[in-house]
């Protein structure tokens, strides 16, 4: 199989977890291409739809606090300024880890099109 490491990553979005206190990111291999769709005639309302997803790889960070080495808090000050971050940002110095998907703690089983990300 060949080697699907990809160089870069691209911001998707952010998971704060009030209930366990985690934040993780999710990112992408590329960024996600998209189109708008005017439904307000019909419907009311317009909305946009991923338009690109082939060969689009996943990745999930599970961020930690510098300071502390503990999991990175859902108050910690640099979440509010994540949740303002614009989908498809370039985030250099990672890369998605294709030989490390992330796994259904409860099966086991890897997760479809998900991986850890490391540094680059």
């Amino acid at each position: 199989m060949a080697d699907l490491t990809t160089a870069s990553v691209f911001f998707s979005k952010v998971r704060v977890n009030k209930d366990t206190n985690r934040v993780t990111m999710y990112v992408t291999s590329a960024p996600r291409e998209s189109d708008t769709v005017d439904m307000t005639e019909t419907l009311g309302f317009s909305f946009g739809i991923v338009s690109r997803q082939e060969n689009l790889l996943n990745g999930q960070l599970n961020l930690q606090d510098t300071k502390t080495g503990k999991p990175l808090s859902t108050d910690h000050p640099s979440v509010k300024k994540m949740q303002t971050m614009k989908v498809g940002t370039e985030l250099k110095g990672f890369e998605i880890d294709t030989d490390n998907p992330v796994v259904n703690l409860q099966t086991g089983e890897a997760l479809r099109n998900l991986y850890w990300v490391k540094k680059a």
